[in-house]
């Protein structure tokens, strides 16, 4: 969004495939109908321009300002960078190009991978965690709702190698590695063309690595029929400060926490069907 007094402009800064509708919203709290709005290309040559029309929508739950005006450039089907001109907003770029999503699914599946625990192929940091192989099984203490946990009395410890560390203090939960999981299944369901291959030391494509690693924890959040693992690390963690995954001296001493929540079993269950 760009802005200038009293008026700004939604459009889609990742930018616009060329043979899809293109829109932009101008919204502003004096009426715009009837003003000249125009597209240039880099060299300064109009290729696109029209008149305002009048305003779709007043202020409401979606819009601060009073008038909003939509502006249809569809017709523009040439792929490169452009400037959008009206009175009374700051000029700014709208691009067109053949994939403009490409950038922003490599970078978000590059930061799954960043996120990896206990993986040697992660990326900006040494492998860790590895000691997850023997984490000590931590259990709500007495039958009702509480926040106090207790150890195993048996000392028994699973297999929770693996996940996305949830941020910094490195803990893993299963409903977002679930829900991550899952979205990549369904993204990669609905529109498989825009995925490629670029960190993925496997055969498999860089979303369906990422997401074949969050099916694999999964499978070990229920090791028995006693356990499922609802988070991997606790209350430790959040104490220790910020530090580099292979610096926590808590790595091989973690525990994760058991108990059979149906919210999260059926999110679990959802991701692996």
């Amino acid at each position: 969004t760009f802005s200038h007094a009293k008026g700004y402009a939604r459009y889609n800064l990742a930018g616009y495939f060329p043979n899809t509708i293109k829109r932009i919203v101008i919204m502003s709290d004096d009426d715009c109908a009837g003003k000249k709005w125009e597209i240039k290309d880099k060299s300064g040559k109009s290729v696109l321009s029209g008149t305002v029309e009048k305003s779709l929508i007043g202020k409401g739950d979606h819009t601060p300002m009073d008038f909003n005006h939509e502006i249809d450039f569809s017709s523009l089907t040439t792929v490169g960078t452009f400037t959008f001109k009206i009175e009374g907003i700051k000029a700014f770029k709208i691009k067109i190009k053949k994939n403009p999503y490409k950038s922003i699914i490599q970078s978000n599946l590059r930061w799954l991978r960043v996120t990896r625990s206990g993986s040697k192929d992660c990326l900006d940091h040494k492998p860790a965690h590895f000691g997850d192989t023997a984490s000590y099984i931590y259990r709500r203490k007495g039958k009702e709702n509480t926040d106090e946990w207790e150890e195993d009395p048996n000392g028994k410890k699973v297999n929770m190698l693996g996940g996305w560390y949830d941020g910094f203090v490195y803990t893993k939960f299963t409903l977002t590695t679930a829900l991550t999981t899952y979205s990549l299944l369904r993204a990669y369901e609905i529109n498989p063309s825009v995925f490629g291959k670029k960190y993925s030391k496997t055969d498999l494509i860089d979303i369906l690595d990422e997401a074949k690693w969050g099916l694999d924890y999964l499978l070990k959040t229920m090791p028995d029929d006693n356990e499922f693992i609802i988070q991997m690390g606790g209350f430790a963690d959040n104490e220790r400060g910020t530090l580099l995954p292979h610096e926590d001296p808590r790595d091989g001493k973690r525990e994760c926490y058991s108990i059979f929540s149906p919210n999260q079993m059926g999110n679990a269950a959802a991701a692996l069907a």
